[in-house]
């Protein structure tokens, strides 16, 4: 049994998994996009009658403390994850786009695995992959995975806030070669022995639930 992870069941009314939260020829990879630095600006302190001031001649200037290196981390992760699974979006949130966000040299991979206990994932998918055609994957894969209502309501409010465009977005949803694509990345994640969502591969090693960025971080150290 897969345990923080999105299985399959014979019935789907057995689900157990309750919502805690309310290519080799085509590869969707995430790109991390730069964020202005921010410093603290903080006043002098004022000199009081009872504290003199010291002068540059009898204070000795205090060294500063060297700038904090940030690790450099190797490697790629391939996510096989389904948008309707609560732990892929946990995933998402507490791993893999923190690890975006610090780590923009790692290159991450995603795989549509949409489950068949999930109704909305395959429709989901389809419109990541037809925003992946405008240009717009990862704010669309943003988008699924910070909500939990992937009606097809909200789907096409999505794309309509993500300014996709509606013409050539309809044609992609309704084209077969959209589910295809699909079909092919989850055919691979089963020739890889994928059951659940998420799993996830490091430099070739597998894993399976949801991981905090903590633990990537050190899966990626561990696997070089």
């Amino acid at each position: 049994m897969l345990l923080n992870a999105c299985a399959p069941v014979k019935n789907p009314s057995e689900d157990p998994i309750q919502d805690q939260f309310s290519n080799e020829n085509s590869q969707n990879i995430f790109t991390a996009e730069p964020t202005p630095e921010t410093s603290a600006k903080t006043m002098p302190e004022m000199p009081t009658a009872e504290t003199p001031t010291e002068t540059a001649s009898s204070a000795p200037e205090t060294p500063k403390a060297p700038a904090e290196k940030i690790e450099k981390l190797e490697g790629t992760i391939e996510v096989f994850a389904d948008f309707e699974c609560p732990y892929c979006r946990r995933f998402e949130q507490e791993g893999i786009l923190p690890l975006r966000t610090r780590h923009p040299e790692v290159q991450i991979i995603f795989r549509h695995f949409p489950l068949s206990i999930h109704a909305n994932a395959l429709p989901a998918a389809k419109y990541a992959v037809c925003a992946e055609a405008q240009g717009k994957f990862t704010a669309m894969n943003d988008a699924l995975f910070a909500t939990a209502d992937l009606s097809a309501k909200n789907l096409s409010a999505i794309a309509k806030s993500l300014g996709l465009e509606n013409a050539e977005l309809t044609k992609c949803l309704s084209d077969p070669q959209t589910e295809s694509r699909i079909t092919a990345d989850k055919a691979r994640g089963q020739s890889l022995g994928v059951e659940g969502t998420p799993t996830f591969f490091i430099n070739g090693t597998k894993y399976e639930g949801s991981y905090p960025v903590e633990n990537l971080e050190k899966l990626l150290r561990e696997n070089k």
